[in-house]
């Protein structure tokens, strides 16, 4: 007899809520808005919208997204309201205006984009919405020091 997985959700338990896709566009809970800035038209980027996905993790080094963030370095965070609050506060505070953008890649390595500020560092990927416009998704949010040439300002 073949039996099926049942999720049972517990009222305001997370641990049994069914999982959010990994391409959900999320809302900043302290703004209310899903777009966190508006990445400037630099080098051979087109400008667009930057918005944080729910994401997934792989492992060390390795996902994209809120949930590669918050396993990756905000792990001792266990309720996801709060991680959610510190993750969107600590992106926030790197996306500001007059931040540096930095490219590490060759033109085909379209996951190199670094913007940086004196608290921290953001990788985002360049992507296409259906109407062929230019959207830039987060991949990962830390402290640390971009490796690439200066292609522009936030």
């Amino acid at each position: 007899m073949l039996f099926m997985k049942q999720r049972i959700q517990v009222k305001g338990n997370q641990l049994y809520a069914t999982p959010a896709k990994p391409n959900t566009i999320l809302k900043c809970p302290t703004t209310g808005t899903i777009v966190l800035c508006q990445f400037p038209a630099c080098a051979h980027f087109a400008g667009g919208p930057v918005y944080l996905r729910e994401g997934k993790h792989y492992g060390p080094h390795r996902g994209h997204g809120f949930q590669h963030i918050w396993q990756e370095h905000h792990i001792a965070e266990t309720d996801r309201a709060q991680a959610e609050l510190k993750i969107f506060a600590a992106i926030r505070a790197v996306l500001i205006v007059g931040a540096s953008i930095h490219y590490e890649g060759s033109p085909q390595d379209r996951a190199s984009v670094s913007v940086r500020s004196p608290v921290g560092l953001v990788i985002v990927q360049e992507n296409f919405d259906q109407t062929n416009a230019a959207v830039y998704h987060i991949v990962t949010a830390y402290s640390g020091q971009p490796n690439g040439k200066l292609i522009g300002r936030l």
